[in-house]
């Protein structure tokens, strides 16, 4: 047998080269979903309101071990930046906490979907993550976040985070833990842009 010669398939010319390529049909549900999927991923004003926390800040540091008591003191620094198209505000924090040096990385972002804010924050005083979700005022310049974090025993401790925006170059963050069944402030951290 032999073989017989194959087709030789016409070259394209130069106006089918630079056409583009025909993208699949899609039906008016498909059309509706991948709309639904843009205006999910999209930054939008609930992420312009965190833009006050953006930049290289000096950072003061106050903390209570009891209600009531002195705080100990302390003066750091963070760099907050936008990530992932303007999408969550990363923040790099260092200073010292009870003599020893301390690191720490969060993130705050909002989700367009489930319509919350939501935080994480990790640091070198232990190996968990805390996590929470909350909302901003109407007014735009408080931020609160209702979560968790581990405490020594295994247990979730809860907390409460608020984030007042004094103005473009200044916001405060206090942070509420239980004790003997109250809340008590546990932390107040006080932000001014460099």
């Amino acid at each position: 047998l032999h073989a017989q010669p194959r087709a030789q398939r016409p070259a394209m010319t130069p106006a089918e080269r630079a056409a583009p390529a025909a993208q699949p049909a899609t039906s008016p549900e498909q059309q509706a979903g991948m709309e639904k999927w843009q205006k999910a991923m999209a930054p939008g004003p609930s992420h312009a309101a965190l833009e006050p926390m953006v930049g290289k800040f000096s950072v003061h540091s106050k903390w209570w071990m009891e209600p009531g008591g002195e705080p100990s003191e302390s003066k750091g620094m963070s760099v907050q930046q936008w990530i992932l198209g303007g999408r969550y505000v990363e923040q790099m924090f260092e200073g010292d906490f009870m003599g020893q040096p301390f690191h720490g990385i969060g993130y705050t972002g909002f989700d367009n979907v489930m319509g919350k804010y939501g935080g994480t924050w990790m640091d070198d005083m232990g190996t968990g993550m805390m996590m929470g979700s909350g909302q901003m005022n109407e007014a735009g310049n408080e931020l609160t976040i209702s979560g968790s974090m581990p405490g020594p025993e295994g247990n979730d401790v809860p907390t409460r985070m608020v984030t007042k925006i004094v103005g473009p170059t200044q916001h405060v963050f206090s942070m509420y833990g239980m004790q003997d069944g109250k809340e008590m402030l546990m932390m107040e951290i006080t932000y001014t842009k460099m």
